[in-house]
């Protein structure tokens, strides 16, 4: 499920048909997924024979739980640069345009705006950004996850490259967890905010640099709280 700015829940499946491109089966993909359906079904049937019929159907069900897990897998060009994707339901991110697509029904569509995920599960690498010291964060007041006014804010604390970084994302009352970090990657509930940042903080990442703004801003507080 994916949550709406309006709280209300709506299937995540639900895409724009603008921009959309079809997807066919990838036997890539599904290769492996089908070769162990098949030894799962001849596990059932050895099962079978030897009398054993509750275990052979278990063995069955979960062949056909994985092969049908295999056929899911899609390939299709990208609606948005024409690469191709290797998709499974639900979003999937395109490495040449660094954007996420959303796959449903056949069909790759982009992501509409509004969407929220239950838990942060857009990715946001930050070697595609400005360093974290040249960050800003959009809608300043607003909540990263709807966007109403926030009310409280959430530590965002990490450490990247030996340097330690701490901000302080805003949230209203009814939403946690906007941003998350784990081992360089920012993870995102909202769709317009992953965007939204990754657009106002797109660049690239120089360690030398970084470390030499982070020295110059330390001395500057340091100056400001001796004043």
């Amino acid at each position: 499920m994916i949550e709406s700015p309006n709280h209300k829940n709506v299937p995540a499946g639900v895409a724009g048909s603008a921009g959309s491109t079809g997807a066919v089966i990838s036997w890539s993909q599904a290769r492996q997924p089908m070769i162990y359906a098949i030894l799962f079904v001849a596990g059932a049937v050895a099962l079978g024979v030897y009398h054993h019929p509750v275990a052979a159907g278990i063995v069955g069900f979960l062949g056909a739980i994985v092969l049908v897990g295999g056929l899911t897998k899609r390939r299709g060009p990208c609606p948005v640069c024409g690469s191709t994707l290797e998709v499974a339901p639900g979003p999937n991110w395109c490495a040449r345009c660094h954007d996420y697509m959303f796959f449903a029904v056949k069909r790759i569509t982009r992501m509409k705006p509004n969407w929220v995920c239950d838990s942060p599960d857009l990715l946001l690498p930050v070697g595609l950004l400005k360093g974290p010291s040249e960050w800003q964060w959009p809608l300043p007041g607003r909540c990263a996850v709807c966007t109403d006014e926030a009310k409280r804010t959430e530590t965002l604390a990490f450490t990247a490259s030996l340097i330690q970084y701490r901000f302080e994302v805003p949230h209203c009352r009814r939403h946690s967890r906007g941003v998350e970090y784990e081992k360089g990657v920012l993870k995102f509930r909202s769709y317009s905010y992953w965007r939204a940042f990754r657009d106002q903080n797109a660049g690239t990442y120089e360690w030398g640099d970084e470390l030499g703004r982070v020295v110059i801003q330390g001395i500057v507080r340091q100056i400001d709280s001796r004043r």
